[in-house]
């Protein structure tokens, strides 16, 4: 866990006015473009320490947190010196998609650093706004809408389009989505689209099987995350458990007799 820095002075100093010390300094890192990567990557890790350990009250100003994060992740930032972004294409076509089209061109030129770092601090960024979202969902409320597409968005360029995949980036989309679907959660009745799009991301980003129904890919590889180390293997046998049931479930309200031979 990362240590909070408080404030120094008197022990009588109100343990949320150290806090919000703490996260000003924090996003004042963070929103400043002067500030080096790894200043950023440790304020982010501040930031979400503070919201692990909480529930905090109104003090620390969450809803305005919350929007400036939010628009950290959807402006466009200046491309790295000597980017061909815009040279290359016309400028009505390069603000249609917040994705480079030329970044196995710029990591060829060595150009693409910045990039790299960006998919970092978004690693990091989408983690905290999944934690907000779960422990103050109350404040995420009206975003939460534009955060899921976020998720739902990264996800789909990086097992789809991604010249070069970002397993940084994936792991803090994924790391941000499961946060955030505890306290909004997506049923396939309500949210049909969500749920079919996280579906698929999930599946792409597990070992692929070929020429494999769904319950077998997901069998065969929950059996192999079983032989893993100790945090893996407590989540396969937590997601084994639910597999199991809703096997039995299927099963049991079938009124096909060839489908008892799943396995």
């Amino acid at each position: 866990m990362v240590p909070v820095p408080l404030l120094h002075g008197s022990s009588s100093t109100p343990p949320w006015f150290q806090f919000h010390s703490s996260m000003n300094v924090c996003m004042s890192c963070i929103v400043l473009d002067q500030t080096s990567a790894d200043l950023k990557e440790s304020s982010f890790d501040v930031l979400k320490t503070i919201f692990e350990n909480g529930p905090w009250g109104h003090d620390l100003e969450i809803p305005s947190i919350i929007t400036k994060l939010i628009q950290q992740l959807i402006r466009k930032k200046p491309k790295p010196k000597g980017c061909p972004h815009y040279k290359a294409w016309p400028k009505p076509l390069s603000q249609l998609t917040p994705y480079c089209l030329l970044a196995s061109y710029c990591s060829l030129l060595g150009l693409s650093q910045d990039c790299n770092i960006d998919k970092r601090r978004k690693r990091k960024e989408y983690h905290v706004l999944g934690v907000i979202a779960r422990r103050h969902p109350e404040h995420m409320a009206h975003h939460s809408d534009t955060l899921l597409r976020l998720f739902l968005d990264d996800l789909d360029f990086q097992t789809t389009r991604a010249s070069s995949v970002s397993f940084p980036l994936i792991a803090g989309c994924l790391n941000g989505l499961t946060e955030f679907l505890y306290s909004f959660s997506q049923s396939p009745e309500d949210s049909p689209e969500n749920c079919r799009r996280i579906y698929t991301y999930v599946k792409k980003l597990s070992e692929p099987g070929q020429g494999r129904r769904d319950y077998q890919l997901w069998h065969e590889t929950l059996l192999k995350w079983l032989d893993l180390g100790d945090k893996d293997c407590k989540v396969a046998i937590k997601a084994l458990d639910s597999f199991y049931r809703q096997i039995a479930r299927t099963l049991h309200e079938s009124k096909h007799g060839n489908e008892q031979a799943v396995f």
